[in-house]
Order: structure tokens, then sequence, then C-alpha cells
């Protein structure tokens, strides 16, 4: 495309060299929004983790998925709340301390390889 050949005029090149440059300045702005949001996320998670709101939040991933009456706490595996460290730890380390004393005082249940 970046050739003179004979199946392409000057105005069929430069009209591809447009939609690319379009097409490339789409991708840069969607992949700024994704950073902003992933920042924004990245808050949420470090917005005091170890606080009475995050644990309850935190905790409501760790039941049985009844709703309702028949909701109850269970013994889960520890996965949520690895996921839950790795992410204070990667985005807000100065965080991770207090929500570690929180997590090891949780209960988790054995986990088998299947």
């Amino acid at each position: 495309m970046t050739t003179v050949d004979e199946y392409s005029t000057r105005g069929q090149r430069r009209l591809v060299y447009v939609v690319v440059a379009v097409v490339l300045g789409a991708l840069l702005v969607a992949g700024y929004g994704l950073f902003r949001s992933a920042r924004s996320a990245a808050a949420a998670v470090c917005a005091d983790p170890a606080a009475a709101l995050a644990r309850a939040a935190s905790d409501s991933a760790l039941v049985n998925g009844a709703g309702g009456p028949g909701t109850r706490p269970v013994v889960a595996p520890g996965a949520v709340v690895r996921g839950q460290l790795a992410a204070i730890e990667r985005y807000c380390p100065e965080q991770l301390a207090a929500y570690r004393d929180y997590a090891d005082r949780l209960a988790f249940a054995v986990e088998t390889g299947g």
C-alpha cells in the first residue's frame, strides 16, 4: 500500500492512511478510557478495605448463594480473599497490613485440586 502501483491511485492510498489514522486514534481513546476506569476501580479497592462496610461487602461474597432467609455464612475457599489481598498489594500497599490482619482472622475451607 505504500508503493505506487498501477492498481491504486494517490487518492485511494490517502483514504487508506486516513482510515488507519482514525482507527488508531479511536483505539488510543478507548485505551485511555479503560486505563482511567481501571484506576477508579483501584481507588474503590483502596478506600479503606479494612473498614466495616468494605468487610461486610467482602463477607457477603462468602455466603451459600441462597437468597432471602436462606442466606447463611459458609466456610468458603480463600480464593476471594487472596484475590482481594493481591489487588490491595498491587494498588495500595499502605492498606495491606490492616486488611491482612482482618483476613488472618477468617476461616477458610480446605481446597481440593478439583
